[in-house]
């Protein structure tokens, strides 16, 4: 709610920043305040790995929000990204410390990494087809 539905809409429609711009920005502040949380509340360091996902995966969701103009399927991928995650680090059975170690050890994660670039790359993907069908819309007369 606060990076999509606040910071990302209002900057938006009161900066000069591209899209792109934008997009990098707010995925670079939301890896940022992750490491600062996690350092902060458990003196714990994210990895370089675990800040590259977080930092993809929050660009992807971003471009979620800009091309369906809502929040659901970016609330909606989150939500069941925690949910592999948790599942995966309950079950494995190794994760029995702080909640950062689990951050690195899933998120900093080459499977991590790769799975997040997949995840970004389908979501510009998507985005790009969207704004090209807009565009032909509107230049199909009515």
């Amino acid at each position: 709610v606060l990076f999509r539905g606040l910071l990302l809409r209002q900057l938006l429609l009161r900066t000069q920043m591209s899209l792109l711009q934008l997009t990098l920005s707010l995925g670079a502040l939301f890896s940022l305040l992750h490491w600062i949380n996690y350092f902060l509340s458990e003196r714990t360091f994210l990895a370089p790995n675990t800040l590259l996902t977080l930092f993809l995966l929050a660009v992807a969701g971003n471009l979620m929000v800009v091309a369906q103009g809502h929040l659901y399927g970016a609330w909606g991928f989150h939500a069941g990204w925690n949910m592999l995650r948790f599942t995966s680090l309950l079950t494995s059975g190794v994760h029995k410390g702080l909640e950062g170690e689990g951050f690195n050890r899933i998120e900093g994660s080459g499977a991590g990494v790769g799975v997040s670039t997949v995840v970004l790359v389908v979501v510009v993907i998507l985005y790009l087809r969207k704004v090209r069908q807009s565009t032909e819309d509107r230049l199909l007369p009515t």
